[in-house]
């Protein structure tokens, strides 16, 4: 008689006797009846033994851990920001901030405009990609592609340094 049994995902090794009593495997225990002397739980010979119930993550835990991961890697760009230029980082800190929401999005959509607007004198094109990853800490679907684009961006830029230093020393 073959009993199987609810257990962890990966197979078990020999001489593993987790959730097993003692010196007995799971079908002596269960030819012999449950070691506290009540009755067997397995299924009578002419029924197939049915598998326990498969434990899946809700949907909605699995986007849950995927948007956490997602912000936390952009913080993380935040921070490399901060460190690359120190002068910016009570601003950012400011603006990261949990309660902030109400000053980020006017400032973050200001930054985009203010991208757009390049061609002006005052304005610059680094406004756009910093405006973006404003709005990316606010705007779930924003934040892959921002962080990613953020570390592109960070690559490029050392990449060109390290470059235009070895021209020059």
């Amino acid at each position: 008689m073959t009993v199987q049994v609810a257990g962890p995902a990966k197979p078990a090794r020999k001489g593993d006797r987790r959730g097993q009593a003692p010196g007995r495997s799971v079908a002596a225990m269960s030819a012999e009846g449950s070691p506290c002397g009540s009755a067997s739980t397995a299924p009578p010979p002419d029924q197939p033994a049915r598998p326990g119930p498969i434990r899946r993550d809700p949907p909605d835990m699995r986007h849950r851990s995927e948007r956490i991961r997602h912000k936390q890697r952009l913080l993380r760009q935040f921070a490399a920001m901060e460190r690359r230029f120190p002068s910016l980082r009570r601003p950012i800190r400011m603006l990261l901030r949990d309660g902030s929401a109400f000053v980020r999005l006017p400032f973050a959509v200001l930054l985009i405009a203010g991208g757009l607007l390049s061609f002006l004198p005052f304005l610059g094109l680094w406004m756009l990609p910093l405006g973006v990853l404003l709005l990316a800490v606010d705007i779930p679907a924003l934040r892959p592609t921002a962080s990613a684009a953020m570390i592109r961006g960070r690559r490029w830029t050392s990449g060109r340094l390290r470059r235009l230093r070895a021209r020059q020393g």
